[in-house]
């Protein structure tokens, strides 16, 4: 009776992972962020600039929803003059976001980037719309820097922001 039991619990989380690994392009774009400030339903417009990206980010649900081992590394870009050229570099370590001065070896579980274009953007509006457009626009890109079952055990949790994109 206890193998039978052990048998259909393993059967279901094989599923369930199946499942997760089926949608991990949605999963991992969402993790860039997500909301935005919203009072209730109705979304709150700020000022958000690469000074403030750190403090706007860590007030989002998505940041604060993270595990506390998260470790993603979110890299800024701009390619106004046709090349791509790195800008800033923040660590989101748990519900932590920090920029840091080097691109130092860190190791990291995923790494997201983003086109500088969208920080004054993110305030605008939900902060999934932004990222939705930045994607869209070939803008937003991630990397997975751990196995995708490793990264999507870690990561259940955040499964309730797949919608995102």
């Amino acid at each position: 009776m206890k193998n039978k039991l052990m048998k259909v619990v393993i059967v279901l989380a094989l599923i369930s992972i199946f499942i997760i690994a089926v949608n991990f392009e949605k999963v991992i774009s969402s993790m860039a962020v997500s909301g935005g400030k919203s009072s209730g339903k109705v979304f709150v417009p700020v000022n958000v600039t690469k000074e403030n990206l750190p403090s706007y980010l860590m007030s989002s649900s998505m940041i604060k929803d993270m595990p506390k081992k998260a470790n993603v590394k979110l890299k800024l870009y701009n390619d106004s003059q046709g090349e791509r050229k790195w800008e800033e570099t923040y660590f989101i370590t748990g519900n932590i976001v920090k920029k840091v001065s080097s691109d130092d070896n860190e190791e990291v579980d995923a790494k997201i980037y983003l086109s500088s274009d969208y920080i004054s953007e993110l305030g605008l509006q939900e902060l999934c719309s932004s990222i939705k457009k930045a994607k869209t626009n070939g803008e937003f890109g991630a990397e997975l820097k751990i196995s995708k079952v490793s990264f999507l055990w870690k990561y259940k949790g955040m499964m309730k922001y797949k919608n995102c994109l």
